[in-house]
């Protein structure tokens, strides 16, 4: 489900014609880490408690 909903998130961003998207997930949530990263987002940057990822 929580990948559905990025999908058409990520259709209604293209239609905005907006280019970039940057999310910020707790670096223990690896099941969210790995959603993020199988739909395209990319790491850039980690705190102690985060990760930075962007698409």
């Amino acid at each position: 489900m929580g990948k559905n909903l990025l999908i058409r998130a990520f259709k209604n961003l293209k239609d905005l014609d907006i280019k970039e998207s940057r999310l910020e997930v707790w670096s223990a949530n690896k099941r969210a880490l790995s959603v993020y990263s199988s739909v395209g987002y990319n790491f850039y940057k980690e705190t102690e408690s985060s990760i930075g990822m962007f698409l």
